[in-house]
């Protein structure tokens, strides 16, 4: 077995060999399998949330019920369907809030909605962009499952 002998102390700049090669580097793409991981917790907060969104419906719509002695079956989904639509508009997406104020209103003021989309959560300022799978569960995993319009209907048709 062959041993590699380091170059003389003298010699080697470190300087030169770490810090200098990385500011002239650009940042590589993301790795393959970086893209399948960040889709995997996605997938994962996605079907936490949901499984809690339902256990609330169900509970809340249980709530009702016994709060109003099982009067009428709209008032057991009606709490969780006006909840679940008031946290959507809450948790909204900074790039869907600033097109919907564009389309809304023209003459917004362009560096605010500019501001405003490079938000992922514009209801608290600064959140970090990790925090991504987590908005993603809560907007499509929590608030769908709380929001199931096909109890809705069904209690409506029955």
């Amino acid at each position: 077995m062959r041993s590699v002998s380091p170059p003389p102390a003298e010699a080697v700049d470190l300087h030169a060999i770490c810090i200098e090669p990385r500011r002239r580097m650009p940042t590589p793409p993301p790795h393959p399998s970086c893209i399948s991981c960040h889709l995997v917790h996605e997938t994962i907060a996605i079907s936490l949330f949901s499984s809690s969104g339902m256990l609330c419906r169900l509970l809340l719509g249980r709530g009702t019920q016994i709060a109003f002695d099982g009067s009428h079956g709209l008032f057991g989904v009606l709490p969780a369907n006006l909840i679940g639509c008031f946290l959507f508009g809450a948790l909204c997406d900074g790039k869907a809030l600033a097109a919907t104020l564009r389309s809304g209103a023209p003459e917004a003021d362009a560096a605010a909605l500019d501001a405003v989309s490079s938000e992922p959560l514009p209801i608290i300022r600064g959140t970090p962009t990790t925090w991504s799978a987590i908005l993603l569960g809560l907007r499509t995993g929590f608030c769908g499952s709380l929001t199931s319009y096909s109890s809705w209907n069904q209690v409506c048709t029955s």
